[in-house]
C-alpha cells in the first residue's frame, strides 16, 4: 500500500510546474520539451522583455523571438484525470520560493534550490517549506529542535567531535558538546547556551547604558564648549569695540597702535577658538564612535542565535574613551583688566603707548576657554604650535621707540625705531 502511495506521489511530482510547484494548470510545453503552467511561463518571460532573449526556466535553453504558447491538450487531460482519481490528496503542494542571492538554500533540493525557512539543530541541515513538513509530521523527527534558517549552522558544531554545541562550560568559558563534557570538562560547572545568553544580555545592556552615559557626557561637554566659545567671542567683541572707541580718540600717531591691539585680540581669539573647535571635533567623533558601538551592541542583542551571540560578544570589547571629557571650561571670559589698560592709554603720551602695548600683549594670551586641562599633552596636539618661522613671530611684533641721549652721536630728540 505504501509503495503504491509513493509511486502516486512520484507521478504527481512529474506533473508539477517547475515554477510554482503545483499541479500543471493550463499546461504548455516549450520547444525543449519542458512543461509549465501557461500563466507561470508568461510571467517568467515577461521579466525578459527588455533583453529580447527568452530562456527555459528549467534547462535554460534560449529562444528568440519569444515563442507563441499553445495549451498542451493531452497533458492537460492527464492532469485533470489525476485530479479526479486522487481527490483525497486535497490541497496543492506548498508554495515555495526560489533561493536568490543572500538566501539560505534548502539542503535537500537537488535541481532547483528553494529558499530554506528552517534549520534543524539535530540534523544540522536547512529545509525549504516543502521538505520541512516531514519534521512536523513524522513522530521520529518532530522532537528535533528547529530554528529559523541560519547561515551560522556549521558554527554550532564541535570541530573535534562533530556534534552539536549544546553546553557552556562556565569554568573554561567555552561552548562544548556532550562528548567534550564527558572527556575534557569533568566536574566543571555547566549551563545551557540559553542561560549563558541571558547573562550576556545583561552585560550587553550594561555596556549600552555605559555607552549612552559616555555619549551624554560628551554631548554636554560639546554644549559647554559651544557656550564658552560664544561667551569668549562676545567678550572679544566687547574688548575690540572698547579698544576701537578709545583709539579713535587718540591722535593719528596712535592709529597703528590701535590696529596692533585689534590684531592681538583677533590672533588670540583665533588661537583659542581653533583649539576648542579641534577638541569639539574630537569629542563629536567619539560620540559618533560610541553611537556606532551602541548600535552594534543593540543589533547583537537582537540576534536570536545564542551561539552566534556568545561567539561574537568577546569581539565587542568595551570602548575606551579619551580624557577630553574632563577638560574644564571657563564660563567667565572677561577682558576687564585689558580694557582698563586700554583706557589708560587715552591719557598717556606716545613714549608710554608702546610700553602699555607690551603689557596688553602679555595679558591677551592669558584669557583661555579651557581651564585646568586634565592632560596637557593630549590638549597640546589640538592647539597651535609655538612660533618658529619669521612670519609666525611677526604676528606678535611691536615697534619700540628709543629716546637717544643728548651726548650720543645722534642729534638730541632723535629716536631709533626697532621692530621686535
Amino acid at each position: 500500500m505504501s509503495s503504491k502511495m509513493a509511486e502516486s506521489s512520484d507521478d504527481q511530482n512529474l506533473f508539477n510546474c517547475p515554477i510554482c510547484l503545483h499541479l500543471l494548470n493550463n499546461p504548455v510545453t516549450t520547444i525543449c520539451g519542458h512543461s509549465f503552467c501557461m500563466d507561470c511561463l508568461n510571467e517568467f518571460w515577461d521579466r525578459d522583455n527588455q533583453k529580447g532573449v527568452y530562456s527555459c526556466p528549467q534547462c535554460r535553453q534560449t529562444f528568440s523571438p519569444r515563442p507563441a504558447l499553445s495549451k498542451n491538450t493531452v497533458l492537460a487531460e492527464v492532469v485533470e484525470r489525476m485530479k479526479r482519481e486522487a481527490p483525497e490528496s486535497g490541497t496543492d503542494s506548498p508554495v515555495l520560493s526560489f533561493a536568490v542571492s543572500g538566501d539560505m538554500e534548502c539542503d535537500i533540493c537537488t535541481e532547483t534550490k528553494q529558499k530554506a525557512i528552517k534549520s534543524c539543530l539535530t540534523c544540522l541541515a536547512s529545509y525549504c517549506e516543502s521538505h520541512i513538513q516531514s519534521h512536523y509530521a513524522s513522530p521520529a523527527l518532530k522532537w528535533h529542535k528547529l530554528v529559523n534558517a541560519s547561515p551560522h549552522l556549521l558554527d554550532q558544531i564541535c570541530s573535534q567531535h562533530h556534534k552539536l554545541l549544546e553546553l557552556y562550560c562556565c569554568k573554561d568559558q567555552q561552548l562544548i558538546c556532550m562528548q567534550c563534557a564527558l572527556i575534557n570538562h569533568q566536574n566543571h560547572s555547566m549551563t545551557s547556551p540559553a542561560a549563558e545568553r541571558q547573562k550576556i544580555q545583561v552585560q550587553l545592556k550594561e555596556n549600552q547604558d555605559g555607552l549612552q552615559k559616555e555619549m551624554h557626557q560628551r554631548e554636554m561637554k560639546v554644549q559647554e564648549f559651544r557656550e564658552a566659545v560664544d561667551t569668549h567671542k562676545g567678550s572679544v567683541e566687547t574688548a575690540v569695540e572698547h579698544s576701537e572707541k578709545m583709539f579713535s580718540e587718540l591722535i593719528s600717531s596712535m592709529e597703528k597702535s590701535r590696529a596692533e591691539i585689534t590684531k592681538m585680540f583677533r590672533a588670540q581669539e583665533k588661537a583659542e577658538v581653533s583649539g576648542v573647535e579641534k577638541i569639539m571635533l574630537a569629542l563629536e567623533q567619539e560620540i559618533s564612535d560610541l553611537k556606532k558601538r551602541h548600535d552594534e551592541l543593540g543589533q547583537l542583542s537582537l540576534i536570536e542565535d545564542d551561539i552566534y551571540v556568545i561567539q561574537n560578544f568577546s569581539s565587542f570589547s568595551r570602548y575606551h574613551c579619551s580624557a577630553l571629557c574632563n577638560t574644564s571650561v571657563s564660563q567667565r571670559l572677561k577682558f576687564e583688566e585689558i580694557e582698563k589698560v586700554i583706557s589708560e592709554l587715552k591719557s598717556q603720551l606716545d613714549d608710554l603707548c608702546e610700553q602699555d602695548i607690551v603689557r596688553i600683549s602679555e595679558k591677551v594670551p592669558t584669557v583661555h576657554v579651557m581651564v585646568n586641562s586634565v592632560n596637557k599633552k593630549m590638549i597640546k596636539k589640538y592647539l597651535p604650535s609655538q612660533p618658529k618661522t619669521r612670519e609666525e613671530f611677526l604676528i606678535y611684533s611691536v615697534d619700540l621707540k628709543l629716546n637717544v641721549p643728548a651726548y650720543s652721536s645722534l642729534s638730541e630728540g632723535q629716536q631709533i625705531c626697532v621692530k621686535v
